[in-house]
């Protein structure tokens, strides 16, 4: 499994949301389990931004 896939759990009952990659993202799930709100945050644009032109990275579309 790709190690920058993360696990994302409800904060009340701590059961399996989603796995993911976020990048400057906010997510609004609700639990199918307990029924509560949860809002994910994240913000790692600055660990996918490559300096290099043209980035090696980059995928070709």
């Amino acid at each position: 499994m790709n190690e920058s896939i993360k696990e994302y759990r409800c904060t009340f009952c701590k059961k399996l949301l989603f796995k993911g990659l976020l990048i400057e993202s906010v997510i609004e799930i609700k639990c199918r389990s307990c029924q509560t709100m949860n809002i994910v945050e994240s913000s790692r644009a600055q660990e996918f931004i490559c300096l290099v032109s043209p980035c090696p990275y980059r995928k070709k579309i």
